[in-house]
This record gives C-alpha cells, sequence and structure tokens, in this order.
C-alpha cells in the first residue's frame, strides 16, 4: 500500500470515528422529537413529564425545563412548577417565559399582585404577548376591577389569542357588570356554532336566567339534566352573586 493510499484509508477510518456519535446523537433528537409529538398530540402530561425529565437530566437545557414547567402547570402541580422555576438561574428567571409561568403559579395560588408584577415584566421583556394580557385579565378580573380587565382581554384579542377564550372572558365581564344581553349576544355565536365548551355554556346559561329566559336555559341543559334540576338552577343562577368561570386556557396550550 502506498503512502497517499495509506493516508486515504486513515482519514476514511477517522471520518467513521467522528461520524458515528453525532448520528446516534440525531437518532436520539429524532426519537424524543417523535415521542414529544406523540404524546403533545394527546395531551398525556404525565408522560410529557416523564420525558422532559429525561432529557433534561441529560442535556440541563433551559428549553426542555420551560417545557417541563408548562406540562406541571398543565397537569395543575403547582409546587413541582415552582420548584422547577426556582432552579432557574438569575438570567434565565428574567426570561419574558419564565416570567409567565411565574405570574401562572402566583395566579393559581391566590397571589395576584405578584402575578400582576410576573405578567407586566413578561410583557416588558416581550410585548404584544396575547396570553400575557389574558392572564393579566384574570388578574385583574380576581381583583374586580372589570375596567382593566377588559382592556387586557382586548388586547389579547388583538394579538390573535383565542377567541374562545377571549369571548368567554368578556362575556364573563359583562355579566359581573349586569350587561346580560351583551354576553348573551357575544356567547351565542359560539354555541349555535357548536365550538361552545362547559365554561361557555355556564356562562351563557346565567346570562339566560338573569334575563328572565329560562326556556332558553333549559336548551342549555336538557341532554344533561331533568325539567326539575334544570328549574333549581335557573331559580340559583338567577339569585346567586354573578361570579361565573373565566377561561384560563386550552389543553395543551398556553392561556
Amino acid at each position: 500500500m502506498d503512502r497517499l493510499t495509506r493516508i486515504g484509508v486513515i482519514i476514511l477510518l477517522l471520518a467513521g470515528c467522528t461520524s458515528e456519535p453525532a448520528n446516534q446523537s440525531a437518532v436520539q433528537e429524532a426519537n424524543f422529537s417523535s415521542t414529544e409529538h406523540m404524546l403533545l398530540q394527546t395531551d398525556n402530561h404525565s408522560k410529557l413529564i416523564a420525558l422532559y425529565k429525561e432529557e433534561l437530566a441529560k442535556s440541563g437545557r433551559t428549553e426542555i425545563r420551560m417545557k417541563l414547567i408548562n406540562q406541571y402547570l398543565l397537569a395543575m402541580d403547582y409546587e413541582s412548577a415552582s420548584f422547577q422555576l426556582a432552579n432557574l438561574s438569575e438570567y434565565e428567571a428574567k426570561n419574558h417565559e419564565a416570567l409567565f409561568y411565574k405570574a401562572k403559579v402566583d395566579f393559581y395560588e391566590g397571589k395576584y399582585s405578584l402575578a400582576e408584577n410576573n405578567c407586566l415584566a413578561s410583557l416588558i421583556a416581550k410585548p404584544e404577548q396575547p396570553h400575557v394580557h389574558n392572564l393579566l385579565g384574570l388578574v385583574y378580573a380576581q381583583s374586580s376591577n372589570t375596567t382593566d380587565a377588559r382592556k387586557q382581554f382586548n388586547l389579547a384579542r388583538l394579538y390573535y389569542h383565542d377567541d374562545i377564550i377571549v369571548k368567554n372572558n368578556l362575556a364573563m365581564i359583562d355579566i359581573i357588570e349586569g350587561d346580560y344581553k351583551t354576553a348573551v349576544e357575544r356567547l351565542t355565536p359560539l354555541y349555535v356554532s357548536e365550538q361552545a365548551d362547559q365554561q361557555v355554556i355556564a356562562n351563557l346559561a346565567m346570562a339566560h336566567a338573569n334575563l328572565g329566559q329560562f326556556e332558553h336555559v333549559k336548551i342549555l341543559l336538557e341532554d344533561n339534566y331533568s325539567i326539575e334540576q334544570i328549574s333549581l338552577i335557573y331559580h340559583g343562577l338567577r339569585t346567586m352573586t354573578p361570579v361565573a368561570p373565566f377561561t384560563p386556557e386550552l389543553n395543551g396550550g398556553a392561556i
């Protein structure tokens, strides 16, 4: 074997040695992405949490920790989400996404002042985040500040947040302010087009009840309740303080 041939063989051997780990890494990444996609499609929070914890132990990537925090929040495990947030570096904790997740934890723990501060900090770090405006609207609504709540929900809508979420939240403000007719007008198209979830139906029933429209309440509830139960619900809705469900988020999505 001449000198040039030997050099060529050595180069090929070296190339094989260096490409094998790279190929293995690419395969592992592809497997991770494929598994993640499948679990996201089925909203399997427990298995996504396990997947992200395993990947985080290997890589320590902030991106994976953020995904893990989001899954803890969707699974309503706020203590674990808070623990992971506490393990972010000082620099990472100032990221707009981390600030939003902190605000979500604060909101669900009833710490509305802290939630407001973290929402505002997130919007300073990155303006025009529709899900942050929606959460800030929820914070103000819980504090009975309907004027600022409505403003934030409309900003969420302006920046293309989910229409069902925003319309339901705006309708809840209408109900709190006693404007039942506007609430009905806002929510009825969602019901007619079969886009209404249980929270939308609850708010629509409350608005109809407070307008004295028993037949409309009956139509909304007759698939799940007897006429006697509907009558009790109707009278209960007419006498209760108007505080009905807001819509925080969609399954598998952000607020």
